[in-house]
C-alpha cells in the first residue's frame, strides 16, 4: 500500500463511526425536525408516558367507594339456613333454624349489592398516588433523555456525511493529479529521460488512489444511511446539504455547568424516581397502621325464588398485627434502593461535569487544530508545486513526488477532520449543556 492509501486508511480509522445511510437533501434543523416526529425511541417514550399516567389514574381510584354486584343460583342443601350462597364480600350467609337429616337439596337463588369505603389509611393511599404521580415525571423525564439523545445522534450523523463527502472530494482531487503526474512520468519515458520503474510506480499510485477513492465512496454511502437511520427513516434516502453553524465559544465552563445540572433530563429523571422510591416506602410504612373504612350492603335470598331481604351498614377497623416481619423488610428494601438512587445521582452529575468539560476541550483543542491544519495544507501544496516543479527540471524523481502529493492528500485530510470535529463538539456540548 502506497504512503496516500495509508493516510487515508488511518484516517478513516480515526474518524467515530456514527452507524449507517442515504438522498433526499435535508438540513440539519429539518432532521433534527424530523427524527424527533417519527424516530421509533421518541414514540417509545410516549408510550411509556401514556402507560404511567394510566397508572396514576389506577391509583386514584383507590379515593373512591367499591362497588360489587352479584347473582347466583345453585342447587344444595340447607341445614341450618334457608339458603345457602358463595363466597361474596360484605354478604354473610344469614343462617336458620331448618335441620334435615335426610340432606334434601332445594333450589337457592341470590342477588345482592355491596359497596366498601376506605375513610382513612394513615397516608398509605397517598402514597400510592404521590410515586404514580413521580412515575409519570420520570416517564416525562425520559422522553425529553430520548429527545436529546436522538437530536445527537443526528447531529452526529450528519457531520458523518459531510465529512465522507468532504473526504471523497479531497481523493477524487488526489485521483486527478496523479493520473496528471503519471501523464508526465509516461511523457518522460517515451523520451528517454525517466525509466519503467518510475512509471510503474505511477501506475501503482493510480491504482492505490482509485481503491481510496471506492472505500471514500462507500463511507459516504453508508454515512447517509446512517443519518437516514437517525432520522427514523431507515428505507429513505437522505443526504446533507451545507456545513453545521458551530457558534462562537462564549460560555464559560461554570455557566455550561450550570446549564446542564438545571436543564440536562437525566437529573430530572433520577429526581423523579428518588421521588416515587420514598413514595414507595411511606407506602409500605402506612401498612404498620391499622385501616379504616366503611362498609355497606343490600341483598335479597331465597329458595327458588329470593323473597328474604336484609341490609347492613358499618364501619371496621382492620389491623395487621403480625405479618411474619414484612412490612420492616419492605421499608428496608425501599430504603436501601433510595441510598442507591441517590449514589446514582452523584455519579451522574459527575459524568455530566464531565461531558460539559470535555465538549469544551474538544472545541477548544478543535479550533486550534484548524488554525495548524490551515497551515499544514498550504504548506503542503507549495511543496507538492516544488516537487512537480523539480520533476518536470529532470532534479527530481517519482519518489519524492509521490511523497510530496501524499502529504498535500493527508494535510487535506487533517483539515477536514478538524472542522468537522469542531461542528461535533459544538453538538456535545448543546447536547451536555441539556439545550
Amino acid at each position: 500500500m502506497t504512503r496516500f492509501g495509508s493516510a487515508i486508511l488511518l484516517w478513516f480509522l480515526a474518524w467515530p463511526s456514527t452507524g449507517q445511510a442515504e438522498t433526499r437533501r435535508l438540513s440539519l434543523e429539518r432532521a433534527r425536525e424530523l427524527a424527533l416526529k417519527q424516530h421509533p425511541r421518541i414514540g417509545a417514550a410516549a408510550a411509556r408516558i401514556r402507560q404511567a399516567e394510566a397508572r396514576l389514574a389506577e391509583a386514584r381510584s383507590l379515593y373512591y367507594p367499591r362497588v360489587l354486584a352479584a347473582a347466583e343460583y345453585l342447587r344444595g342443601t340447607s341445614n341450618n339456613s334457608p339458603t345457602t350462597v358463595l363466597s361474596v364480600p360484605n354478604l354473610p350467609r344469614i343462617g336458620g333454624p331448618t335441620r334435615d337429616p335426610r340432606l334434601e337439596s332445594f333450589d337457592n337463588a341470590f342477588l345482592g349489592v355491596t359497596s366498601d369505603l376506605t375513610l382513612y389509611d394513615f397516608g398509605a393511599t397517598h402514597a400510592v398516588v404521590e410515586e404514580g404521580k413521580a412515575r409519570a415525571a420520570v416517564a416525562q423525564a425520559a422522553l425529553r433523555a430520548s429527545q436529546a439523545d436522538v437530536v445527537l445522534t443526528v447531529a452526529e450523523a450528519y457531520i458523518a456525511v459531510l465529512a465522507s463527502r468532504g473526504t471523497l472530494a479531497v481523493v477524487e482531487e488526489a485521483l486527478e493529479r496523479a493520473r496528471k503526474h503519471r501523464e508526465l512520468v509516461q511523457a518522460g519515458v517515451t523520451s528517454g529521460l525517466r525509466g519503467r520503474i518510475e512509471l510503474a510506480r505511477a501506475d501503482a499510485e493510480v491504482a492505490s488512489i482509485r481503491v481510496a477513492r471506492i472505500r471514500a465512496e462507500g463511507a459516504a454511502t453508508l454515512a447517509r444511511q446512517a443519518l437516514a437511520d437517525a432520522i427514523g427513516s431507515g428505507n429513505d434516502e437522505v443526504d446533507a446539504t451545507t456545513d453545521p453553524i458551530v457558534p462562537e465559544l462564549t460560555v464559560r465552563a461554570e455557566a455550561a455547568l450550570d446549564d446542564a445540572r438545571r436543564r440536562r433530563p437525566e437529573i430530572d429523571l433520577v429526581r423523579a424516581e428518588l421521588r416515587a422510591l420514598e413514595a414507595q416506602r411511606d407506602a409500605a410504612h402506612a401498612t404498620y397502621y391499622p385501616r379504616l373504612f366503611a362498609t355497606g350492603a343490600l341483598s335479597t335470598r331465597g329458595q327458588l325464588t329470593p323473597d328474604v331481604y336484609n341490609w347492613d351498614v358499618g364501619a371496621v377497623l382492620a389491623w395487621p398485627i403480625f405479618t411474619g416481619g414484612s412490612t420492616e423488610h419492605q421499608v428496608q428494601a425501599a430504603e436501601a434502593r433510595i441510598a442507591e438512587v441517590s449514589e446514582h445521582l452523584r455519579l451522574l452529575e459527575q459524568d455530566i461535569s464531565f461531558e460539559v468539560r470535555r465538549a469544551l476541550s474538544g472545541i477548544a483543542v478543535a479550533r486550534e487544530t484548524i488554525v495548524a491544519g490551515q497551515a499544514q495544507v498550504d504548506a503542503a501544496r507549495v511543496a507538492l508545486e516544488l516537487a512537480e516543479g523539480r520533476y518536470q527540471k529532470g532534479l527530481g524523481n517519482i519518489i519524492e513526488l509521490a511523497d510530496a502529493e501524499a502529504g498535500r492528500s493527508a494535510a487535506e485530510l487533517g483539515l477536514i477532520q478538524g472542522r468537522y470535529e469542531l461542528a461535533r463538539a459544538g453538538a456535545l456540548l448543546e447536547h451536555a449543556r441539556g439545550q
